[in-house]
């Protein structure tokens, strides 16, 4: 059982996300979770992780990436997945920590998928950020252009934007979609059920649903991953972390998570067995061992990852 405060909050002049506090019912809480929602997602995807977490005896603390979900969307293209830099998407969460998750001052953890889990390791590395540790679930410490090389992606990049396409979604990407995705061959998870969460919350809602990333996003994605590779960026995290990934994920590259993984003071490395992209939305077999790894980061006598 949980008590949930859904509200919006202002972030900027023209922007506000969507964000949700869900408290355990039933007991005091122990300490709190910040999840961080990767690209496309939505507070709905997340409700059997967030009575997991209540369950456990944790506060969730959550919200929607300005363009996705119902926060504010900045094109006049409602489905466009699109930010101009990830210093927008880096201000919204600064803001939610200081104003919304930081006065609760108990024993604290960060939960980050994919974007999100890049954008708690930038915030981590440039925020003094007191967290008793930070499990991220692939990363997303590349980014991976499929049709074009590293080296060509930059320049694509660049032309469209010197055509006036930045707010242009790339072509193919139609199939991200969640009310268009098929399950068979899909790269997320190998859970049928899971899988269509996201299709059952845009029929609910049916503003929830999103398109592919355009061009200005994949050049933000780019500025961003290239901050977050640069020599000594990362190298001053403290906080205990842990990587998950899993070994049929087929949209992060492995050898970027492990290299990174290296590169962090204190981090432990894990690969899970038969998982895809999305580990929190996987079988139940794979979803155990993620609660494993959580519950063994969360006792509060740990002291590393």
């Amino acid at each position: 059982m949980q008590t949930t405060t859904v509200d919006f909050l202002a972030v900027d002049s023209s922007t506000q996300v969507r964000y949700q506090i869900a408290c355990p019912k039933t007991r005091p809480a122990q300490g709190s979770v910040l999840l961080l929602q990767g690209r496309g997602d939505c507070l709905e995807l997340y409700a059997e992780v967030t009575q997991e977490l209540t369950g456990r005896g944790f506060s969730v603390y959550a919200f929607d990436w300005r363009g996705q979900g119902l926060s504010t969307r900045p094109l006049a293209d409602h489905l466009a997945s699109h930010v101009s830099s990830f210093e927008d998407y880096l201000n919204d969460l600064h803001q939610f920590v200081t104003r919304i998750w930081q006065p609760d001052t108990r024993h604290r953890l960060i939960l980050g998928q994919s974007m999100g889990a890049h954008l708690a390791l930038r915030y981590l590395a440039e925020h003094n950020l007191d967290v008793s540790g930070a499990l991220l679930c692939a990363p997303m410490i590349g980014v991976k252009t499929r049709r074009w090389s590293a080296a060509l992606a930059p320049i694509i990049m660049e032309g469209m934007a010197g055509l006036g396409l930045t707010e242009a979604c790339i072509p193919g990407n139609r199939s991200y979609r969640p009310s268009e995705r098929k399950f068979e061959d899909n790269p997320l998870t190998s859970d049928e059920r899971r899988f269509h969460l996201r299709a059952d919350a845009v029929r609910q809602i049916p503003d929830l649903d999103v398109d592919g990333p355009t061009f200005g996003w994949m050049d933000a994605a780019l500025r961003s991953a290239a901050i977050l590779n640069a020599e000594g960026y990362v190298e001053g995290i403290t906080t205990p972390v842990v990587i998950l990934v899993g070994d049929s994920d087929v949209v992060v590259d492995l050898e970027s998570l492990r290299a990174m993984a290296k590169r962090l003071r204190n981090c432990r490395f894990l690969m899970l067995e038969g998982a895809k992209h999305e580990v929190m939305m996987e079988t139940d077999t794979v979803r155990a061992l993620f609660w494993q790894a959580f519950d063994r980061m969360a006792e509060p006598s740990a002291s590393g990852a």
